[in-house]
C-alpha cells in the first residue's frame, strides 16, 4: 500500500484524539478502524471500557469516557459521592489511558514514517 493511502481522515483524527467525558460515542469507530490496519500495541477499547466501569461505580449520569476531539465536560464538574477519593482515583486512571493513547499515537507515527521511507 502506498504512503498516500495512509494519509486518510481516520489517521488525521486518530492523531488528535484524547480521552474525555462525552454524552455520546465520539470516536471509538476511528480507533477500531486504525486498529484493523495497524498494531497499536495495547487494546485501547478495552482500557476505555475499564475506565467506564470504574466511572459507573460512583456516577450514574449521562456522561461516559470515550475518545474524542473535544470533551463535553471536565471530570471536576461531575456530582458524585466521596468526591475527593473519586477524583483522585479517576484522574489517575484517565492519565493511564491517555498515556496509552499517546504511546499508540507515537507508534502509529513511527509506522507511517517507516512506510514513507520505504
Amino acid at each position: 500500500m502506498k504512503f498516500k493511502d495512509y494519509l486518510n481522515d481516520d489517521i488525521k483524527k486518530f492523531r488528535e484524539l484524547k480521552v474525555g467525558l462525552v454524552k455520546s460515542s465520539a470516536a471509538s469507530e476511528v480507533v477500531c478502524r486504525i486498529k484493523e490496519d495497524f498494531d497499536l500495541g495495547v487494546d485501547l477499547l478495552k482500557l476505555k471500557e475499564e475506565l467506564n466501569l470504574a466511572l459507573k461505580k460512583s456516577y450514574t449520569g449521562k456522561f461516559k469516557f470515550d475518545f474524542c476531539l473535544i470533551e463535553d465536560i471536565n471530570i471536576d464538574r461531575l456530582r458524585v459521592k466521596n468526591r475527593d477519593e473519586f477524583l483522585d482515583r479517576m484522574k489517575e486512571k484517565v492519565f493511564k489511558v491517555s498515556d496509552s493513547l499517546a504511546k499508540s499515537q507515537t507508534k502509529l507515527e513511527r509506522e507511517i514514517e517507516s512506510l514513507r521511507d520505504s
